[in-house]
C-alpha cells in the first residue's frame, strides 16, 4: 500500500509543480487580468489540499520515512506560500489600478 500512496504522491507533486508553473507564467505576463490570476490561483489550491492529503496518507503508513518526508513536504509548502504572497500582492496592485480615481473639487470662488 505504501508503495501505491508514494507512486500517487508523486503523481500529484507533478500536477501541483504543473499548475504552479502555469500560475507563475500568468503572474509574469503583465496582460493578465483577475479573473485568470484567481481562477488559477484556485486550480492550484486544490491541488495543493490534494497533494497534502495524499501525503499525509503516505507518512502514516511509512512511519519510519517520516523525518525525510517532511523536509519534501517543506519544500513545497515553501512554494505554495511563495506563490499565494505574490498572487495576493499582484491582484492587490491590480485592484488599484482599476480602482477608479476620486477626484476631490474644490469650492470656486
Amino acid at each position: 500500500m505504501a508503495e501505491e500512496l508514494k507512486k500517487k504522491r508523486s503523481t500529484t507533486k507533478s500536477q501541483f509543480s504543473r499548475t504552479a508553473n502555469s500560475l507563475r507564467k500568468t503572474l509574469d505576463d503583465e496582460s493578465s487580468v483577475p479573473s485568470t490570476i484567481e481562477r488559477k490561483f484556485g486550480e492550484l489550491r486544490e491541488k495543493w489540499r490534494t497533494l497534502q492529503d495524499i501525503h499525509d496518507s503516505y507518512v502514516e503508513a511509512e512511519a519510519n520515512e517520516a523525518d525525510r518526508d517532511e523536509a519534501w513536504i517543506d519544500e513545497l509548502v515553501e512554494r505554495f506560500d511563495r506563490l499565494e504572497a505574490e498572487t495576493d500582492k499582484r491582484l492587490e496592485n491590480l485592484k488599484q489600478k482599476i480602482e477608479p480615481v476620486v477626484v476631490k473639487h474644490g469650492a470656486e470662488s
